[in-house]
């Protein structure tokens, strides 16, 4: 198994060096011995740099705190990591044919999407047996391996096998039964729908930060005001793609990046329906739906013939902003922990110091803000109200998952108030 593994690696190795750009880069981007970058393949480059850097403060604060890592025996190190490099590949193999075959994947919205995963299967070939290796020789505890994904694969596919070719279910059910084993399938489900999102999401953003700040830029240089109408609004624009480009990013780098190494593993996942339902709501594909039973912002495409005043449109924006900044700032102080649905710590720094549920307050108050100058109809504030309870749903649901821990019920005592300090 281990000279297969070399050998396997030894030739992924070999296609990269000869085939790479045929895989990556077009003929029009690549130049006799020199990588010419296109601006996809730059940005996953510094995306690449800053998983390094993230990876090696928690590292460093480990090696400083004098937290020392179980060493395994190196024969069984060598011989897990070949399994789980086996079974890397069928799941990001797997990842791989989805994104390529699947008509959800075919629009022109999941081309990133579809570029990350032909890059992420090509290095887990490369990469993978070094990683792995380094994990299963350096385990923080002897029950580390079922909070593995890829251990947990085969641990299925060892019980599957079972069940059909020999007719012993029992491996099978004593296996999906174990806790840390569920929590880590639905956790590969949280990152499987989530982080396609998160990439697209972030190529959207920056086409929009960079469309609107260069036209901000240059009205700027020509002497305009920023407070003139036209200038406003592109810089309005500029800050609210630049918020966004944060937030999808620390989200993508969250889905991405869990690991033992980053101490960022998923200790519980919401186990109702009802938390999966209302989070799910309000993302892609599913908001399409919600979208429908409660239009409040396709309605109507008139301005709210009350608030047309420059002024008022600009304080109005610029409240906005100001509440964008602080859902934002509720997703840094996540940082890599950043996860819908899943329990990965209590985070009781930044406005989550004030109240348990900053992001949703604040994205609530911003929708409300920004419909204002753009609603006419009255039912898109009867509309906008209800899905505002789709954002309490997900809250209280969160919490009922997050009360399990007794860290988060003590984080509850201490902080009070769910959404508005002093009020609610």
């Amino acid at each position: 198994m281990t000279t297969l593994v070399l050998a396997a690696s030894l030739f992924a190795a070999y296609l990269l060096a000869r085939k790479g750009r045929y895989l990556f880069f077009s003929d029009d981007v690549y130049s006799g011995t020199a990588w010419l970058w296109t601006q996809m393949e730059a940005l996953w480059a510094l995306t690449a740099l800053a998983l390094l850097s993230v990876w090696l403060v928690p590292m460093a604060r480990a090696l400083k705190a004098g937290r020392r890592p179980v060493v395994s025996p190196l024969g069984w190190a060598i011989r897990t990591a070949c399994w789980r490099w086996l079974a890397g590949i069928v799941f990001f193999g797997t990842i791989l044919i989805l994104s390529f075959g699947h008509p959800y994947y075919q629009s022109k919205f999941f081309e990133p999407w579809r570029t990350l995963s032909a890059y992420v299967f090509s290095a887990f070939l490369v990469l993978g047996p070094p990683y792995i290796l380094l994990t299963n020789l350096f385990r923080g505890h002897r029950f580390e391996d079922r909070s593995d994904p890829l251990f947990n694969i085969l641990l299925l596919a060892r019980g599957l096998s079972l069940a059909v070719l020999r007719w012993r279910s029992r491996s099978l059910r004593r296996t999906l039964a174990n806790r840390r084993v569920k929590v880590s399938f639905r956790d590969l489900l949280v990152k499987l729908f989530f982080l396609p999102l998160m990439v697209n999401f972030i190529f959207e953003e920056s086409s929009g930060l960079s469309q609107h700040l260069s036209t901000v830029l240059s009205q700027l240089a020509e002497g305009q005001s920023i407070l003139k109408k036209t200038v406003f609004d592109h810089a309005y624009w500029a800050m609210f793609h630049t918020i966004f480009c944060i937030d999808v990013g620390v989200g993508m780098l969250g889905y991405a990046c869990s690991s033992r190494w980053l101490g960022n593993r998923s200790k519980s996942v919401e186990p109702t329906l009802l938390g999966w339902g209302v989070a799910l709501a309000c993302y892609p594909p599913f908001n399409q739906v919600s979208g429908i039973y409660l239009p409040f912002k396709s309605m109507s495409t008139t301005l709210n013939p009350y608030l047309q005043a420059d002024w008022i449109d600009m304080g109005l924006k610029a409240m906005t902003i100001a509440l964008w900044g602080i859902y934002v700032s509720a997703t840094l102080a996540f940082g890599l922990r950043f996860s819908n649905l899943t329990h990965r710590g209590i985070i009781t720094r930044g406005p989550y110091a004030f109240v348990r549920h900053p992001a949703y307050t604040a994205k609530v108050l911003a929708t409300w803000s920004s419909g204002l100058t753009t609603f006419s109809d009255p039912r898109q504030y009867l509309f906008l109200l209800v899905w505002n309870g789709v954002y309490y749903l997900r809250a209280i649901t969160e919490e009922r998952h997050l009360r399990l821990d007794p860290d988060y019920r003590r984080y509850c005592e201490r902080v009070k108030y769910r959404f508005i300090p002093g009020l609610v």
